[in-house]
């Protein structure tokens, strides 16, 4: 989905906070109405990426490029997406911070 997408679905979304019954646990509960009345609603306990659903490490490089690429080229995003998943066999941070600079 295109950012100019996401920005036009957004104006459709609503967003209510409840209170979970327990202390610092952050559910989610997502309700649509299709354009034909029928109503698909899906829950989660627990969010992604919290210690009872860990993301995988292809999951967290996509959202990472998803996120990054919003603002900076993809290019540049996948830049710095490799120099950090090299981290542990550089001898310094100087590649990620050239992959960095806008």
């Amino acid at each position: 989905m295109t950012v100019s997408a996401a920005r036009r679905l957004a104006r459709f979304v609503v967003v209510l906070a409840r209170r979970s019954t327990t202390r610092n646990k952050f559910v989610g509960h997502v309700r649509v109405r299709l354009r034909d009345g029928r109503i698909v609603e899906e829950s989660q306990d627990h969010p992604r990426a919290a210690p009872d659903s860990p993301m995988g490490r292809d999951e967290i490089a996509s959202k990472f490029l998803g996120n990054a690429s919003l603002v900076m080229p993809a290019d540049q995003a996948s830049r710095v997406s490799a120099s950090i998943a090299g981290l542990d066999t550089e001898p310094n941070l100087r590649g990620l911070v050239e992959a960095l600079a806008l």
